[in-house]
């Protein structure tokens, strides 16, 4: 029994140790799964980048002349769509003009019918009929 108690010990230390061990190496696992606040930055901008459209990605380390002339495309292109913004609401005013004097000729048409019904029509008076 006493050739066991020193091998019990060193068994039991050993194990002891063992477990030591494994929990340092999960606790700096978990530490390093939580975010810093530098890490959640280069995972939004990385987000970013992801989302961002290929073409712009393409065009990122483009020459001077070509950020130029894709500069002025934006440009006109937002020129354009202003135009067309005005257009669109030009014709949106005109057709409401329109529909304001269709509707003021609808009345004055009913007013006539009234009174086309009011006045008696000559032909339809015997007395006034000539023979």
């Amino acid at each position: 029994m006493r050739e066991l108690s020193p091998l019990i010990a060193v068994g039991l230390s050993l194990l002891i140790l063992g477990w030591v061990i494994f929990r340092s190496i999960l606790r700096r696992r978990l530490q390093g799964q939580q975010p810093t606040p530098l890490k959640q930055v280069a995972d939004v901008k990385a987000e970013l980048d992801r989302i961002e459209s290929r073409g712009s990605r393409a065009l990122r380390d483009a020459p001077a002349e070509v950020l130029r002339w894709q500069a002025e495309i934006f440009e006109l292109t937002r020129d354009i769509h202003g135009q067309l913004d005005t257009k669109i609401a030009l014709l949106a005013a005109t057709i409401r003009l329109a529909d304001q004097r269709l509707a003021e000729l609808k009345n004055q048409l009913a007013k006539l019918e009234q009174l086309a019904e009011r006045v008696p029509n000559s032909n339809d008076n015997p007395e006034t009929l000539e023979p």
